[in-house]
């Protein structure tokens, strides 16, 4: 194709746009539901009907919901006003959340037997089905197909070789890489990776009429290269549907990130004769028990300095590290100041009043007349907890989420030092549960002027295994000799690792090892700088137990406003 005829066709299609596509989508703009808008109340609603903890599984796909998962389509746009496309999103959740409820496992045909049988308990459900789809469709089938079909099973099915899965090093140079958001995907199959890529056909791109567009493959395999053109195929990709993944090892040169169901996934690594690492249980929700010695820790002192992105952080973000070591130097001095001490600086003013008091009534007063001010908090001892996976290598409000971490850590360290005796700063990541990584950035008794520039060298790999790395945190806790001790999680979510960890699973086990802590007086704090992770933290770490962060400034404020709580009531 010539350049000049590309850029000619590509005028001709704006022109198009603008004349008579753009006309009829803006009067859909004001007429459409969506549902990221209505994404919180819709999930209350399907939790209220079904009495489960079930979350929104955001597809354009004619389903209706896969296993405790709600299939709910980016928008409406059926009715003539954004209230009946709303009233269409609610009456799905409704029927989703009794078919979830009821375990109910027909065909979409059947959907209205299925809700007539139900009509002692929801009366109008039916009759509102039913003037939806004289309303806003053909038939009364329609609104069916609509809706779509409900799975009690996870569509996943795996591909395994005998011999299990081989481990490998995942230590990859650091570089920018495309991130775009793609549509929820069902009926998706897992495959092994295998070496074979190399060999494979060359990714299909045909040009018809001066248009390229991406063909929907059939299960062969395609080479793999160093290319990043995500950004080029970025509108043929919302029409082609995942039908197969592959799971690798590999770096990803791009990211085009797409809810998958991943319950179904069942890739567990082959047994060796021995294991490296401190060995942790695993809490089997299923099974209700723990798995014993399951997962693995290998710990490391980071040793990798960036004496360059030390001083620009500091410079980027000195009024802000100024303002908080002003704060916190108030809250110490103020929650420090014992009263009624038999040492101190100065007098207290109401032990001698006391005194005089008791003096005129013959009674003998008592000597504790001073004031004792602290100048460390002792009775403090925290551990934060970083993630280092590769997904805090995305991008969030054209942030990487990495560098919000990095950065909102320095400034805490800077601003906690003087007034925090003992705390730490360690990273985690996982490949697989034989090799999860537990990275030390700051030891408890370790000066923070030695260890800060090490932030500037982390480097994410791998996947995100919270559990192991919380049991271990807090193995290191409790040889602290405190009154409080506490963890700090900053992490982008969701728990996943090359074996199975991904959904309900991962939660139960990171919900599990909290309440662990918990019974040894070691809280759990959870910082989240994910889009939809208020879906899923409540479930795993608990009312109260966590924050929703967007932006650094954001996560720097709720951190500061967290060790203030702690000061005062350790003090």
């Amino acid at each position: 194709m010539f350049e000049w005829e590309e850029g000619t066709y590509r005028i001709l299609q704006a022109i198009y746009r603008k004349i008579f596509v753009s006309p009829r989508i803006k009067k859909s703009y004001e007429t459409r539901a969506i549902l990221s808008e209505h994404r919180a109340s819709l999930i209350i609603l399907g939790r209220l009907v079904s009495g489960r903890c079930v979350n929104i599984f955001e597809t354009n796909e004619r389903k209706l919901c896969i296993g405790e998962r709600i299939c709910l389509p980016t928008e409406y746009n059926i009715a003539p006003s954004m209230e009946e496309n709303l009233e269409i999103y609610r009456v799905k959740t409704i029927i989703g959340g009794l078919v979830i409820r009821e375990n109910w496992n027909g065909c979409v045909q059947e959907l209205s037997v299925f809700i007539s049988s139900l009509s002692l308990e929801h009366p109008n459900l039916l009759q509102k089905t039913g003037l939806l789809a004289r309303k806003f469709l053909k038939h009364q089938h329609s609104l069916w197909e609509t809706l779509g079909s409900p799975s009690t099973h996870s569509p996943l099915n795996t591909k395994e070789k005998k011999g299990g899965i081989q481990e490998y090093d995942l230590h990859i140079p650091e570089e920018r890489i495309t991130e775009i958001e793609g549509k929820g995907q069902t009926e998706v199959n897992l495959v092994e990776e295998n070496n074979d890529y190399e060999n494979g056909a060359d990714l299909p791109i045909h040009t018809f009429e001066k248009t390229e567009c991406l063909e929907e493959t059939s299960g062969l395999n395609r080479k793999t290269d160093n290319e990043d053109e995500l950004e080029q195929h970025k509108e043929a990709l919302k029409e082609v549907d995942i039908r197969e993944v592959v799971r690798t090892y590999d770096r990803p040169r791009s990211i085009y990130r797409s809810d998958l169901i991943l319950d179904g996934l069942n890739l567990e690594i082959k047994e060796k004769s021995g294991n490296n690492g401190i060995p942790y249980p695993e809490w089997d929700y299923v099974k209700k028990k723990f798995r014993k010695d399951w997962c693995f820790i290998q710990t490391k002192i980071n040793g990798t300095e960036d004496s360059t992105w030390l001083r620009n952080s500091k410079k980027k973000w000195l009024s802000l590290i100024n303002q908080l070591k002003k704060e916190f130097s108030r809250i110490a001095s103020e929650q420090t100041r014992l009263k009624q001490q038999p040492l101190g600086n100065e007098f207290d003013i109401d032990a001698l009043i006391d005194a005089q008091v008791q003096i005129n009534l013959g009674q003998n007063p008592n000597e504790n007349f001073y004031l004792e001010n602290r100048k460390y908090a002792h009775e403090l001892c925290t551990l934060i907890l970083l993630d280092l996976s590769y997904s805090t290598d995305s991008w969030i409000n054209e942030r990487r989420i990495l560098d919000t971490i990095r950065e909102t850590v320095l400034c805490i360290g800077e601003a906690i030092d003087p007034y925090v005796e003992s705390f730490s700063v360690a990273g985690f990541s996982s490949n697989t549960r034989r090799c999860c990584r537990y990275e030390i950035i700051k030891d408890f008794k370790e000066p923070w002027s030695q260890a800060s520039a090490r932030l500037g060298g982390l480097r994410t790999e791998g996947y995100t295994r919270i559990g192991p790395a919380l049991r271990h945190g807090q193995e290191m806790l409790a040889q602290q000799n405190a009154k409080r001790k506490s963890i700090i999680l900053v992490t982008d979510g969701k728990p996943c690792d090359y074996d199975r960890y991904e959904g309900i699973y991962g939660m139960k086990d990171i919900r599990k090892a909290i309440e662990c802590g918990r019974t040894h007086s070691i809280s759990t704090h959870a910082f989240a700088i994910d889009k939809q992770a208020a879906e899923t933290f409540p479930m795993t770490f608990g009312k109260k137990n966590y924050n929703l962060v967007r932006s650094p400034k954001q996560l720097t404020d709720y951190m500061h406003k967290l060790f203030a709580q702690w000061i005062r009531s350790s003090s």
